[in-house]
């Protein structure tokens, strides 16, 4: 048919198919530089926003840069899910940042761009102060040796670090006053994060006023029990016994013993006690922090559980030395414990030969074995992690290296869900901490071709997602 055509109107017919055919490709190419050029706008406003909080002063509200944001920011008149109000955040002509505070210190940042007829919206969240449960060690006025075998988490000195020995690999690990080779170690032979920073800025150790300010979420409850007496004419013990714990005070002068019964966890998720916890010990099923002014001693062992009794790691209590400490995958809990100390945290005298301890632990002084007098014991395993001003001891050693005093076995496992859920007003650092970059709205892209934007951030981690429910009770083992 087309011969039959007369030779100009076949022509003319070519040309207008090749036209309609460029005029497609140009406007599908224009389309594609579009959505890219929007898609990296909303990406660079949200870094520089970042940027501006990182790099933000602090004051009585919080982070100035977000306060003042939300404060006294342009009210864009929208509102977030959580019903706050939504304002802009300035980052100059590039696009638009909105940031709402969507819960307490916990803020979401949107930026908006548009190139033509492509509108992204690309969303961070923001926790407006970092937590001390990030760190695996945190120790503040003594310098730390490392030797290999190192936990996975951030480990911090605000003194110096030292790498002994050659071949090892470390996660993230930062100093006040740099880091130090020695016995056989070099910078060439030790691998440690790419975060890692031998000069940072001194992050400052939380004070005893920082730990008296969680009074204000006690339920009172020991209160009642020693009948409005001082607390320092008692000795005080706590055994945690899954969703409920349990005060006992010992009368330090006569015979005189309080025992509360048990009872349910507080609500505030925080036991406060302007004094010594001369005990504390059991199975935790939920969020709590303990806060005391003065020391606290570890009786025996401390677990995480969840409703069916299964402990968050196996092999605590090991009947071998060689049985793997590791997450159990039985576990479906959420458990967390906070234990915040005026004073030092030791083991008790009393303490089995074989333990296991879980939970986060900030000390004004020292933690874990008291002195050079205390006995030989087995194993110690551990969940969770350590801010302290003076030291972590698990052993004393002589010079053969034999352990004269403490635990012969250690094994200490950082618990990663403290970094992004810690527990109930756990304490705080002076320093921002940002989720990833996610796209959660494109308009006249006219393609559901998926965009991949990989960041160097840590995701913030629950708050961040839906959260799940069970579905349906867990089958107890043995169980068809």
């Amino acid at each position: 048919m087309l011969a039959a055509l007369p030779p100009a109107l076949l022509v003319a017919g070519l040309i207008f198919l090749a036209l309609i055919s460029t005029t497609g490709e140009l406007r599908a190419q224009e389309l594609r530089t579009h959505r890219r050029r929007a898609l990296h706008r909303a990406q660079s406003a949200l870094a520089i926003a970042h940027a501006r909080i990182k790099s933000s002063a602090y004051d009585a509200r919080g982070n100035v840069v977000l306060r003042d944001a939300v404060e006294s920011g342009i009210n864009t008149g929208f509102l977030s899910a959580n019903g706050t109000a939504v304002h802009e955040l300035d980052v100059g002509q590039l696009s638009e940042v909105w940031v709402a505070e969507v819960a307490n210190g916990l803020f979401q940042l949107d930026a908006m761009a548009r190139v033509g007829n492509v509108t992204v919206q690309m969303r961070s969240l923001v926790r407006e102060r970092d937590t001390f449960a990030r760190y695996t060690l945190f120790i503040n006025s003594e310098s730390v040796n490392l030797a290999g075998a190192a936990s996975d988490g951030w480990m911090h000195t605000n003194r110096s670090v030292r790498f002994y020995y050659s071949g090892h690999t470390y996660p993230t690990v930062t100093a006040r006053d740099g880091f130090g080779y020695v016995w056989g170690a070099t910078e060439a032979n030790t691998t440690v994060s790419a975060n890692s920073n031998p000069n940072v800025a001194e992050i400052p150790m939380p004070s005893l006023g920082d730990i008296q300010d969680r009074s204000v979420h006690d339920d009172g409850a020991l209160t009642t029990l020693l009948g409005g007496a001082d607390v320092s004419d008692y000795r005080v013990q706590i055994e945690l016994m899954g969703d409920r714990y349990e005060f006992k005070a010992y009368h330090r002068s006569d015979s005189t013993v309080l025992n509360s019964g048990p009872l349910p966890l507080p609500a505030s998720g925080v036991i406060y006690i302007d004094g010594d916890i001369d005990g504390i010990e059991g199975k935790l099923n939920g969020r709590l922090t303990v806060a005391a002014t003065g020391t606290v001693q570890i009786t025996d062992s401390i677990q995480y559980v969840d409703d069916d009794g299964d402990t968050a790691y196996n092999n605590g209590i090991p009947a071998s030395a060689s049985d793997p400490f590791e997450s159990n995958p039985d576990y479906d809990g959420n458990s967390a414990l906070g234990v915040l100390a005026g004073g030092d945290v030791l083991y008790s005298d009393s303490v089995p030969s074989q333990i296991e301890v879980d939970g986060y632990f900030f000390s004004k002084g020292k933690f874990g074995v008291p002195d050079s007098r205390f006995s030989p014991r087995s194993s110690l395993r551990t969940l969770g992690g350590h801010a302290v001003e003076s030291g972590v001891i698990g052993a004393y050693s002589n010079r053969r290296g034999n352990v004269i005093a403490g635990f012969r076995s250690r094994n200490y496992a950082f618990d990663a869900r403290m970094a992004s859920n810690p527990p109930p007003h756990f304490l705080a650092i002076d320093d921002p901490r940002f989720g990833a970059f996610r796209i959660v709205h494109r308009a006249g892209i006219g393609s559901a071709e998926e965009d991949r934007f990989a960041t160097q951030e840590i995701p913030l981690g629950e708050e961040e997602r839906n959260s799940k429910k069970k579905k349906g009770k867990k089958k107890k083992k043995g169980q068809a």
